[in-house]
């Protein structure tokens, strides 16, 4: 069973995992149709990779959803030098 976290902004359950270029990043634990992500690898330190445009509406095995694209409080942890660009 994945290790579950809790948004600290909107307080949604989130599994956070390590990109492959070992940056962390937090994804919604449901897996959707409109995901972009796939989680890989051990349960308690898994690692996620994007998929390719072409290859996210064809690929048949769970996708995950970035949480910071459906979290409604992601600006409270947005780079403030993101904001103003």
């Amino acid at each position: 069973m994945r290790r579950v976290a809790t948004c600290r902004a909107c307080k949604a359950e989130i599994v956070w995992a390590r990109t492959g270029r070992g940056k962390k990043m937090c994804l919604d634990t449901e897996p959707t149709s409109a995901g972009l992500f796939v989680l890989e690898g051990d349960d308690h330190d898994p690692t996620t990779h994007r998929l390719p445009n072409d290859m996210a509406a064809t690929y048949t095995g769970d996708k995950y959803t970035s949480h910071f694209a459906t979290c409604p409080n992601a600006d409270e942890f947005r780079n403030k030098n993101d904001r103003d660009a």
